[in-house]
């Protein structure tokens, strides 16, 4: 401000305000010069394919241009990012969630495919899909807060460099984001869900103004009244970039006009690949290099006794791991109508009964088709209810 009183504008109003803004990012990108590396590190987190003018003005941005406080907000997640970078940021996401990523996320279900028309990245969170108790069956909160650091400084960049090469304009690092409430209910609105979501807001807050927009889809009754009053609490910034459909219909021509169908997965109406097989690509692959053809996945609430069925073509093989915190466990055997394929493999978790930790189990390393199968997994304890994801990769 001091600075635009000895400055001469020639033009309007937008042109003082390009200036000012022109302004604080160079007076903000001077002291990043002068202070603790650590706040050009976070600035500049995205530097292999974002601009440096781009990256000064998402921080400014989010706090209203005041320098101070953008510093201020760093120092919120300083030490988050600090015990983050000296693990280099969880390079490997199956390390980081102490399993595979791919499992987690048929469970916790968000993609990131295509680009929009104003050549924003698209995400994609099925919400209606996030199951806690599958979540618990893959990782710990912690490590899911490990997985989201992977997330932001590994999987984002690069996917952002791929949409580059194919073309060059792309310099904007804000994602369209949409939330798929198909099926949501109101008992997954649970404390451990929100404490996924509290996880993921928490390293959220080192990479500011990085949401182009949110477009809500297939918001239930529920959802649309507690929305009225939820936004009320919300910087009106943010509230104006969120749209809540309620009609498919309506979210789906939304998501036509600003995305287009040739940049939307197939189980949006587009021409890319689907979420879920963007998800079983991340997978293993059979020893001949190729991914899974499909996948059959079940959270088996077990008391007693709990049964999965499934059926393999001729050409088809299967691997089936189960994944559980369950400290008691179960029992798995797998039938071919009267045939025993796999005979009693005991599942359980690791670590105490008090301090559970999941893990998992390979109960089948290839069954071949054609048939048709049954998992049963039969509890070792008997004492209350405990959950197993059973995950079975498909191979042609």
């Amino acid at each position: 401000d001091r600075l635009l009183k000895n400055t001469k504008f020639n033009g309007n109003e937008h042109n003082i305000h390009s200036s000012l803004t022109i302004i604080r990012k160079k007076n903000f990108h001077d002291e990043l010069q002068k202070r603790d590396p650590f706040y050009k590190e976070m600035t500049y987190a995205w530097g292999t394919v974002e601009d440096e003018a781009f990256a000064l003005c998402r921080f400014l941005r989010a706090r209203d241009f005041k320098i101070e406080d953008v510093f201020e907000m760093m120092d919120e997640g300083k030490d988050r990012w600090n015990e983050a970078k000296a693990n280099d940021f969880y390079p490997d996401p199956d390390k980081a969630l102490d399993n595979p990523a791919s499992a987690l996320l048929t469970q916790y279900p968000v993609v990131k495919i295509g680009m929009a028309k104003n050549k924003c990245p698209v995400s994609y969170l099925k919400a209606g899909q996030i199951y806690a108790e599958g979540v618990e069956c893959v990782t710990t909160l912690e490590n899911m807060t490990k997985y989201f650091w992977y997330d932001n400084i590994h999987a984002f960049p690069k996917f952002m460099a791929n949409l580059q090469a194919a073309d060059p304009d792309i310099e904007r690092m804000q994602t369209v984001s949409i939330f798929d409430l198909e099926g949501l209910t109101t008992s997954q609105l649970s404390s451990k869900t929100m404490d996924v979501v509290k996880a993921a807001s928490a390293v959220a807050v080192c990479f500011p103004e990085s949401l182009n927009s949110l477009i809500i889809l297939n918001a239930p009754g529920f959802f649309s009244f507690s929305w009225r009053v939820i936004k009320g609490f919300i910087n009106p910034r943010t509230v104006s970039k969120i749209e809540v459909h309620s009609s498919r219909k309506s979210g789906m021509k939304r998501l036509e006009e600003i995305i287009g169908e040739d940049q939307l997965p197939s189980d949006y109406g587009g021409k890319l690949m689907s979420t879920s097989e963007v998800i079983q690509q991340m997978g293993k692959r059979d020893e001949g290099g190729n991914s899974v053809r499909r996948q059959i996945v079940e959270l088996m609430a077990v008391k007693s006794k709990k049964q999965k069925q499934f059926e393999l073509e001729a050409d088809e093989t299967v691997t089936l791991n189960v994944y559980t915190k369950s400290s008691s466990g179960a029992n798995f055997t797998i039938k071919k109508e009267e045939e025993t394929v796999v005979d009693g493999v005991s599942v359980k978790g690791k670590g105490t009964t008090e301090e559970p930790l999941p893990c998992g189990t390979q109960i089948a390393a290839s069954i071949k088709g054609p048939g048709k199968f049954n998992v049963e997994a039969n509890a070792e304890s008997g004492k209350g209810v405990d959950h197993f994801l059973l995950i079975g990769d498909v191979f042609a």
